[in-house]
């Protein structure tokens, strides 16, 4: 008769207790791991009998199939992403790389279980290296992907079934905003303080952030929202050159950019500028006060006629006629040297009568091309400020035929004034 059983698991004896109903010997033990790694895949159990004599018999696991414990794990895999980080991307065939790994004493990673699902298809090309703990797994699309969002799932099992899964989402940018400016279209020659710039920009995957700069200063931002994008802004202009650069940029860097060229002209100087700046030169230089001092920048611009005033109109000049030459249009244009290989004034430089003859000569070359009613001085001498805005108001008025000459010169029509 069988006094005394036990069963001795991972060297731990247990003794087992008879279940009369059963007719069976019964004893617990909790195994720590999973037995996959295990021969046979299965925990080995020795069982010893002891009989009322003292006779002792021993069985195992090693020679009896019923006295092998067979214990799977719970514990999934885990995927973690290595590179890139979710959200955007700027190249279209991404190498994405996740780590598969078991916990320690689980039953290891089975690598033939690994599945890529692309935007809800499965797709193949992954490829894989063994790493301590589990696999590196990188898998780069076979094909392009389209511009916008796109998810990746990575399915992975370990030894026992387990399975783990990692989804991640991307958005592809790999181009710049598209930036269009509908205003101005035309004009580059003004005399408004400021100036509409307005169009559109857009962004297959995002909203676009906008800037304008003038002569480097920035001027005004907005964001631009899809679907249309439309933005629009008074930019506020220097007097003289001003060069307008607006920046279309998407939340990964990608820019684009559009600039403009427009020269602000003074046409509304008054006999009040003419008397303010008389006021100030009446008075000592070194007796004004620091406002005074900042009034007279102001007041020499607008009230009397100088260096910086030829400047501008020259500029213009120059722009126009290599405008209007555009158009097939020649205005006939002869540089005027203040001195000898320099066509820009300085202080210094005396305004000889000759030379503001052919400066004036340039102008009525350019008026020539358009019918213009505003007049052109006869003579720089006595120059009075109604004559001194007629002539940057004759150069705004030319500006102003940019449409028809633009539409003429594309249909190739002829039009009184073209030479």
């Amino acid at each position: 008769m069988i006094q005394q059983v036990r069963a001795r698991f991972n060297g731990q004896w247990v003794l087992l207790t008879y279940d009369k109903a059963s007719g069976t010997w019964q004893g617990e033990f909790t195994p720590s791991a999973t037995s996959f790694t295990q021969p046979h895949g299965a925990y080995s159990i020795e069982v010893e009998a002891v009989n009322s004599s003292g006779a002792i018999v021993t069985a195992t696991g090693e020679d009896r199939e019923d006295l092998r414990l067979f214990v799977n794990e719970r514990q999934p895999p885990r995927l973690v992403l290595v590179s890139p980080a979710e959200g955007y991307v700027t190249v279209n065939r991404p190498e994405i790389v996740v780590y598969g790994e078991d916990e320690p004493g689980g039953s290891g990673v089975d690598i033939a279980s690994l599945e890529v699902w692309l935007d809800g298809q499965s797709v193949s090309g992954a490829v894989w290296q063994p790493v301590q703990g589990g696999y590196r797994v990188a898998y780069t699309p076979d094909q392009p992907l389209s511009e916008g969002p796109h998810t990746l799932e990575f399915r992975i099992a370990d030894q026992d079934k387990n399975t783990a899964m990692l989804r991640l989402r991307y958005t592809v940018d790999t181009l710049p905003p598209a930036l269009f400016l509908k205003e101005p279209r035309y004009r580059s020659v003004v005399d408004t303080p400021s100036i509409l710039v307005s169009g559109t920009a857009t962004d297959p995957t995002q909203p676009v952030t906008l800037r304008a700069e003038v002569n480097g200063v920035l001027r005004a931002q907005a964001t631009a929202l899809p679907p249309f994008g439309t933005f629009s802004w008074d930019i506020p202009l220097e007097v003289g050159a001003n060069t307008i650069q607006v920046t279309a940029a998407d939340g990964v860097g990608w820019e684009s950019l559009a600039r403009l060229f427009v020269i602000r002209l003074v046409t509304d100087r008054t006999q009040g500028d003419v008397d303010a700046l008389a006021s100030l030169l009446q008075k000592p230089v070194d007796r004004w006060t620091p406002e005074e001092r900042s009034a007279f920048l102001t007041a020499r611009e607008r009230g009397g006629y100088n260096y910086t005033d030829l400047n501008r109109v020259v500029l213009a000049v120059e722009h126009l006629n290599s405008k209007f030459g555009g158009y097939g249009y020649d205005g006939g244009y002869v540089p005027v040297e203040p001195q000898p290989g320099r066509t820009q004034w300085q202080p210094e430089d005396y305004p000889e009568p000759a030379k503001m003859e052919a400066f004036l000569d340039n102008l009525r070359r350019l008026k020539g091309l358009v019918p213009i009613r505003v007049p052109l001085p006869e003579t720089m001498e006595g120059l009075t400020f109604q004559r001194a805005n007629d002539i940057e108001a004759v150069l705004v008025a030319l500006d102003r035929y940019s449409p028809y000459m633009e539409n003429s010169f594309r249909a190739g029509e002829i039009h009184a004034g073209e030479t």
